[in-house]
């Protein structure tokens, strides 16, 4: 049976073996969270990055659909200005070539 000085000395042994496995752990996880960190912030601005870019393909869509919006607009004005000016004109360039044809 073993003296309890050397039972003694192999807990103090097991205690200190603990303690260099805890520090070495705690280093390691730290180094860890640190990577970590890093990836995320890279993650995050490729993220930022990315929803600048749909931003800016947003503006210009809405840029070309008010464009044309606005050429549809002026297409069913000016095709309704047309209308409402050449058929009353043409009507009356008709009757001035009838009236003679007709009396």
């Amino acid at each position: 049976m073993p003296e309890e000085s050397e039972i003694s000395k192999r807990i103090d042994d097991l205690h200190r073996r603990f303690d260099d496995l805890r520090t070495y752990l705690d280093r390691r996880l730290e180094d860890l969270r640190s990577d970590v960190a890093g990836h995320l912030e890279l993650i995050s601005q490729r993220l930022d990055e990315q929803a600048r870019r749909l931003d800016e393909q947003a503006r210009r869509l809405d840029a070309l659909i008010a464009f044309q919006h606005s050429a549809l607009r002026w297409t069913i004005t000016t095709m309704v200005a047309l209308f409402g000016i050449a058929v009353p004109v043409w009507m009356w360039v008709l009757s001035l070539v009838l009236r003679p044809l007709l009396r």
